[in-house]
C-alpha cells in the first residue's frame, strides 16, 4: 500500500516515562559486530488533543467522506485506547569487510537486524532486515560503484483484539444490527444513522485487519527510493535494490576546527544512482515485479567522521 501524503492521524501525549540502553561487542578490528538494545516506555495518550481523524465540517462533507472520517476515528481509537506500555528491542549482526567504516571504496558489508515490539494494549510483532552492500572501485580508487540489496519481513506474534467473538465480517448484517440499535436512541446529528453505522462497522473491520497484520521496513525517504516521501510504501514484505556510482574530487587531508565541529576534510564526491523497490503481503513473484523506481544525482562532502550528502531524485 501507499501511505497518504498527509498523516491519517496525530497522537499527542501527556506525561510519559521511558528508558533505553544499548550494548555492542566488536571483534577483529570491528569487522564483526554484535549489538543489542532495548527501550521501555509508559506512554500516556491525550485522546482529547489527539487528531484521530479529520472530521472537518460535517455539513459540507458528503456521506462517503463522513463514513471515511468515522471509520478512521474508530480504527485509530481502538488501536491505541488500551495502550499501557511499550517494549522495543533491537539486535543485530554486522560483518564489515570494507576498507573504511565511514566511506568505503572496496569490499563487502552485510547486516542483519531484528526489531521486536511488545506491550500491553499493543499488537506484538517483529521486523527482520537483511542488507548486503558491495563496493567495486576503479584501478586508481577515484570512483566506486556501490551495489545494495535489501530485504525486510515482519511477523505478528500476538494480534491486537478487543471485541473477541464479535462478528462484523458480514458487513450488511452488522450495519443492519447497528441501525436497529441506533433507532432506539435519541439523535441530534447531521450524520445519518446509516452513514454512522457504516463508518463504525468499517472502522472495526479495519481495526481487526490492522491488528492482525504488521509492516516490514518501509520504502521511501533518504535511504531507499529517494524520490518518494518517507515510508511511502509498506506491507508485510519489502525488497529494494540500488546502484550508485560515486566519483571523488578535491581529495585531501585538511584538518579544521570550528566552534560547532572539528575533524578532517577528505573529499568532495558526486553520485548518480538508480533504485528499484517493491512491497507485498506475500514473499512471492508479486514482491519482485512491477517495481517502483528512483533515479537521481547527489553531492557528498566526506569528512573523517561523517559524510554529509544531498540528493535529487525523480521516479
Amino acid at each position: 500500500p501507499e501511505s497518504p501524503e498527509e498523516p491519517e492521524f496525530t497522537l499527542k501525549f501527556k506525561h510519559s516515562w521511558a528508558r533505553a540502553a544499548d550494548l555492542g561487542l566488536n571483534f577483529f578490528d570491528r569487522q564483526l559486530e554484535f549489538y543489542y538494545g532495548g527501550a521501555f516506555a509508559f506512554p500516556e495518550i491525550d485522546l482529547e488533543r489527539s487528531d484521530l481523524a479529520d472530521f472537518g465540517d460535517w455539513e459540507n462533507m458528503t456521506p462517503a467522506e463522513q463514513e471515511d472520517s468515522i471509520a478512521d476515528f474508530i480504527k485509530n481509537f481502538l488501536l491505541y485506547i488500551d495502550l499501557v506500555n511499550i517494549f522495543v528491542t533491537r539486535q543485530g549482526l554486522k560483518i564489515d569487510l570494507t576498507d573504511d567504516r565511514i566511506d568505503p571504496r572496496e569490499g563487502y558489508r552485510f547486516q542483519y537486524e531484528k526489531y521486536g515490539f511488545e506491550g500491553e494494549g499493543l499488537k506484538n510483532f517483529d521486523v527482520e532486515d537483511h542488507t548486503l552492500t558491495a563496493y567495486y572501485p576503479n584501478e586508481d580508487l577515484s570512483s566506486v560503484l556501490v551495489a545494495n540489496v535489501f530485504f525486510s519481513k515482519s511477523n505478528v506474534k500476538k494480534r491486537l483484539s478487543i471485541f473477541g467473538d464479535t462478528d462484523v465480517e458480514d458487513t450488511e448484517k452488522a450495519v443492519a444490527e447497528c441501525i436497529e440499535e441506533s433507532k432506539k436512541e435519541e439523535r441530534d446529528s447531521s450524520v445519518s444513522i446509516e452513514t454512522s453505522c457504516r463508518g463504525f462497522v468499517r472502522g472495526v473491520q479495519d481495526f481487526n485487519l490492522e491488528g492482525n497484520n504488521s509492516n516490514a521496513t518501509s520504502l521511501g525517504g533518504p535511504n531507499r527510493l529517494r524520490s518518494y516521501p518517507i515510508s511511502r510504501f509498506y506491507d508485510k514484505y519489502s525488497f529494494f535494490a540500488g546502484l550508485e556510482y560515486r566519483t571523488y574530487y578535491l581529495e585531501s587531508s585538511s584538518p579544521f576546527d570550528y566552534f560547532f565541529e572539528k575533524g578532517v576534510f577528505e573529499a568532495v564526491q558526486s553520485a548518480v544512482f538508480y533504485e528499484i523497490g517493491q512491497v507485498s503481503p506475500t514473499n512471492n513473484s508479486a514482491l519482485y515485479s512491477n517495481f517502483k523506481y528512483s533515479t537521481g544525482i547527489g553531492l557528498r562532502l566526506v569528512f573523517s567522521s561523517v559524510v554529509i550528502r544531498a540528493d535529487y531524485a525523480t521516479g
